[in-house]
């Protein structure tokens, strides 16, 4: 188990150990209580991180895993020294945290001890990783269309900004 301490890049005191959704591996849970609407943390691109869709392809299929598109054709690329927390948040259907454009905001109030999950509909492209498949339906998670994905996140943003 690996404790992160609130910082700029995740504000939120969190740890990360196996998860709860079958078959994910590790996950990050809460070790503090967050209302919902709050932005918890960002992903912060660097020339050492951004990638195009071929150039992360090439990676290792382990560090592929955790490298997800930020919009159109240019992706998070995960290289292991700039492994962060948020790339351990696992897939659900019905997320706690909202991923718009490298944010992410709490979609509803997070206890102490949640384990912290985003929808990869929205974070995945088409077909980036076919024999993916949600713990808890297992059905498929099949990646939006990068402008699908960027109209779904800003209306649950808008949402959840309105309440």
């Amino acid at each position: 188990m690996e404790i992160f301490e609130a910082e700029y890049h995740f504000r939120i005191r969190s740890e990360v150990r196996p998860s709860q959704v079958a078959d994910a591996g590790l996950g990050v849970f809460a070790l503090e209580e967050v209302a919902a609407g709050e932005l918890v943390g960002m992903d912060f691109p660097s020339p050492r991180r951004l990638a195009a869709h071929e150039e992360v392809r090439a990676q290792p299929a382990e560090l592929r895993k955790y490298s997800w598109r930020h919009v159109e054709h240019v992706y998070f690329a995960a290289r292991d020294d700039l492994r962060t927390v948020t790339d351990f948040l696992n897939h659900s259907f019905e997320p706690n945290i909202l991923w718009h454009l490298g944010c992410y905001f709490t979609l509803r109030d997070v206890a102490i001890g949640d384990e912290l999950t985003v929808d990869y509909r929205i974070i995945l492209a088409p077909g980036w990783q076919p024999d993916l498949v949600d713990g808890a339906s297992r059905q498929p998670i099949e990646g939006l269309e990068w402008r699908q994905a960027l109209i779904e996140s800003c209306e649950q943003l808008l949402a959840l900004m309105r309440r």
